[in-house]
């Protein structure tokens, strides 16, 4: 299942909005505040709204549908449902210039599904 943006499941924030919104954040560490802004929104509905600018009206119907009828009280456990026994991808980066692994926003969605 993609998981990259536009998909539901996407990362709103690039690391050029990280630059712009927090510009003391250095380089090294911009995709680490990436993934830590997308774990704090799926604690709420956040993405299932930002969702609604990628697709018709009639399919975010469809998807809020069932991302609610699993009973979550967040998109955090939404996640842990629909995501379960699913293959991710996203197109980030593995590694930096340097060859450190770079934290993918899908690392949260793998926790999440496989608890």
């Amino acid at each position: 299942m993609i998981v990259s943006r536009p998909s539901l499941w996407g990362n709103p924030y690039s690391l050029e909005d990280v630059r712009d919104i927090y510009p003391e954040v250095p380089v090294a560490e911009r995709a680490v505040t990436a993934v830590t802004l997308y774990r704090r929104d799926l604690q709420s509905w956040a993405l299932l709204s930002d969702y609604a600018y990628y697709v018709s009206e009639r399919r975010w119907d469809e998807v809020d549908a069932e991302v609610r009828a699993t009973g979550a009280k967040n998109m955090a456990e939404a996640a842990a449902v629909l995501l379960r026994g699913k293959d991710l991808a996203c197109w980030c980066p593995l590694v930096d210039e340097r060859g450190n692994m770079v934290p993918c926003h899908a690392d949260v969605l793998l926790e999440l599904a496989n608890r």
